[in-house]
């Protein structure tokens, strides 16, 4: 377990201290400034956003949600016994959970209890980190899940009778399996939407939408060009750079902050926004229904007037001259613009 707690830290040393070292501010900035700068709202809609937190957790981890509660419930199920002691018990028509029983209640090593716990603990702190950010996305504890999913299994394990270990393995597999495909992320993948009854089926795949964006703005730039646009993953598809400033993409708009500031962050103020959509040389601009219309750090709407605003200044220097439907993680437009 030393061993383990030295390499972790080695690896967190080199991978995140380097960044720490370079560029302190850039990097608290990135981990915990910008997180803790969002708005969450009224109170009623901070409860709303925890609440929908755990909710959204469950029906994620929903296999992993249930083996915790059973593991509760054997908990619970198992100390009555062990403070009786199994020598109290007689043996009558149930010798196959006095085995069980026996099983559970061997005894693990200091190591094992010491490894067991370090895994709760790290998988539980994550988890609480994410539930207490204002804003909390249970999509984060993706990178958590591999240890709370190992801390569970170890947990469990000692309740099932060796011999019936492989079965309940296979078992677990099956459930996984069933979980999976009875997701709502799968319709999600066929389906856009519902018009009253009917379904409206998406033309083609997600990604393959976007590599057809990123096939159509790369033909107008070539490889390498200067595309601005906030919708960075079509950056990346079209082999495309986007200006200085713009790559937090639709996040990168701090209205307010000091320019002095915002250029050590590599974000853009409001002067700086109007100085790249009138100055910036890209020959196309990309918009979707995600540009120019978030304000940082609260990640709030821009009001109406200020979207009509920064549109104008933009069409100054560029003229619309495509759309692409229901582009994104969010089926909105997107507005190709070629510098006039």
């Amino acid at each position: 377990m030393v061993a383990f707690g030295l390499g972790g830290g080695f690896i967190l040393m080199l991978g995140l201290g380097t960044f720490f070292l370079l560029t302190p501010e850039n990097t608290e900035f990135a981990l915990f400034g910008y997180h803790a700068g969002r708005s969450p709202g009224s109170l009623m809609q901070l409860l709303a956003l925890k609440a929908g937190f755990i909710s959204r957790f469950v029906q994620a981890y929903f296999v992993f949600s249930a083996g915790l509660l059973l593991t509760f419930a054997l908990k619970r199920l198992h100390w009555p016994v062990r403070e009786r002691g199994f020598e109290e018990m007689t043996l009558d028509s149930r010798p196959k959970l006095i085995e069980m029983l026996r099983e559970a209640n061997a005894p693990r090593s200091p190591f094992e209890r010491s490894f067991i716990s370090l895994l709760w603990f790290a998988g539980a702190l994550v988890t609480l980190v994410h539930f207490l950010a204002p804003f909390p996305y249970d999509d984060y504890q993706v990178i958590v899940y591999p240890l709370l999913a190992a801390a569970l299994s170890v947990t469990l394990a000692p309740h099932c009778p060796e011999r019936q270990q492989l079965r309940a393995v296979f078992a677990v597999l099956l459930i996984c399996t069933a979980a999976s495909f009875s997701s709502p992320l799968n319709q999600e993948w066929m389906i856009r939407g519902r018009d009253r009854i009917w379904w409206k089926f998406k033309e083609m795949p997600d990604l393959e939408a976007l590599q057809k964006a990123g096939a159509e703005v790369r033909e107008k730039l070539g490889n390498g060009g200067l595309l601005l646009t906030q919708d960075t993953y079509l950056a990346v598809e079209a082999n495309a750079r986007v200006p200085h400033g713009m790559e937090m993409g639709p996040f990168c708009y701090y209205p307010n902050m000091a320019r002095e500031k915002a250029e050590k962050l590599n974000l853009l103020n409001e002067e700086m926004l109007i100085e790249v959509l009138t100055q910036a040389r890209a020959p196309v601009a990309a918009l979707s229904g995600y540009g120019l219309t978030i304000r940082s750090p609260e990640i709030a709407e821009l009001s109406s007037d200020d979207q009509v605003r920064l549109q104008a200044v933009l069409e100054t220097s560029y003229k619309k001259t495509a759309e692409i439907p229901n582009f994104g993680q969010a089926n909105t437009t997107l507005d190709v613009f070629e510098r006039r």
